[in-house]
This record gives C-alpha cells, sequence and structure tokens, in this order.
C-alpha cells in the first residue's frame, strides 16, 4: 500500500509514483473505514472491516520511505471509526 499526495495512494488511475511516496507494511486484510492521527506523538490508527485496528509509527517516513506498523488490537467484530485519547497518561 503507498500514502502520497493529494489523493492517498498512487494506485489510482493517472497517478505515478513519486519521490514522497510512503510505504506501508502489509497490515489490513479488508477495508480501512476510518484513520486517525495522534494528537501527541506520529501514529496514525486505522480502523478496519477485518475486526482489526492497526497502530503505525509514521515517525520521519520521507527520510525513510517506510511506515512501520507497532500494533494491531483485534475484536470480535469490524471496527467503524478508531481515534487516541486527548488526555496524556500518567
Amino acid at each position: 500500500m503507498a500514502f502520497a499526495g493529494r489523493y492517498g495512494s498512487t494506485a489510482a488511475p493517472g497517478l505515478l509514483p513519486n519521490d514522497k511516496d510512503v510505504s506501508f507494511p502489509a497490515g489490513p486484510e479488508d477495508t480501512i473505514s476510518a484513520l486517525r492521527w495522534s494528537p501527541v506523538s506520529n501514529h496514525l490508527a486505522a480502523a478496519c472491516w477485518d475486526a482489526k485496528v492497526y497502530i503505525y509509527d509514521a515517525t520521519n517516513p520521507t527520510t525513510t520511505g517506510n511506515i512501520k506498523g507497532v500494533a494491531a488490537i483485534t475484536g470480535s467484530a469490524p471496527f467503524f471509526d478508531c481515534d487516541f485519547s486527548k488526555v496524556s497518561p500518567r
């Protein structure tokens, strides 16, 4: 999966890869229903129809060209939304 520019994916017709493309590791096995950025770190959460929420570390993706998967939270049904807490842990 690639994430880039205005349209999000270089797989769209008429779009060509460029030097700002970032590669995601293998992840969701079904549709992504929501994406949320952490308000306190460079983490991205993806809620998916495969009953998982994937957490990615997007620290310096333009330097490395990669985003790392750091967690997958499994549920018993598809996730339709996700979010990060705005409160810092103590």
